[in-house]
């Protein structure tokens, strides 16, 4: 292993993902994935595990209150020793934040008065800005995000599908502002696992939403041929 380029092996062994919506399936299996990544160094696999965990939460109880989710973000990213991997996951953190917020409110506007949450509730650098201007449309963030009205709006008009998109091209061009000036170093490992989640997590959509459409157009026909049959009895 070159002290230079650590991971030249590893990086020329990935299939290339410059696209997020063009791939109709991840480049390769989680399984082979793993494969590739036991040439990581012992230490280099668990800061990777961290990373992963930080940001993707499906491994973690489901009933873990928020308060604990929270600790141990905090606690995890203090062990994440690499400045340009703590740099990334802050913001994709802080994505996910104002996401959640805008998402938070417009719930709470629909039922009664909105008032922002309390507490340790999110770990972001906007975390306070977002509590200070919890009644301004864009919480003030519109220069720093400036896609966050047209999120809220098509949150207002439950357009789900397309707003996953707007949420996941951001998270897209958020790694893409963060190449590594190496490209065979242990950040374009990180880089190339949070690209591979986000191929894994649309395609996973894109097959559920493929499976219900499926299933709608399955009861749509049973119906037709059950009040066909009835017309003719």
């Amino acid at each position: 292993m070159s002290a230079a380029a650590p991971y030249i092996t590893l990086i020329s062994s990935l299939p290339r993902h410059d696209v997020l919506f063009a791939e109709q399936q991840t480049p390769l299996s989680r399984i082979k994935l793993n494969q590739r990544l036991t040439m990581l160094s012992e230490h280099h696999r668990q800061q990777l595990t961290l990373v992963e965990q930080v940001l993707h939460w499906d491994t973690w109880p489901a009933a873990m209150p928020h308060a604990q989710v929270v600790q141990r973000i905090r606690a995890h990213l203090q062990q994440i020793e690499a400045a340009d991997v703590r740099e990334l996951i802050h913001e994709k953190l802080d994505l996910r934040t104002v996401i959640g917020a805008l998402r938070y409110r417009l719930r709470q506007t629909q039922q009664a008065s909105s008032q922002p949450p309390s507490g340790d509730w999110a770990v972001s650098r906007y975390r306070d800005v977002i509590v200070r201007h919890w009644h301004e449309e864009d919480f003030h963030l519109s220069q720093a995000f400036p896609w966050l009205l047209e999120a809220l709006a098509l949150m207002r008009q439950q357009q789900t599908l397309q707003l996953e998109q707007l949420i996941m091209r951001q998270a897209w061009q958020t790694l893409n502002r963060h190449m590594p000036e190496d490209e065979f170093s242990f950040m374009a490992v990180v880089q190339y696992v949070m690209k591979w989640h986000l191929i894994e997590r649309w395609n996973r959509r894109d097959g559920a939403v493929a499976q219900q459409r499926f299933t709608q157009l399955i009861r749509s026909a049973l119906k037709t041929v059950g009040s066909t049959a009835h017309e003719h009895e």
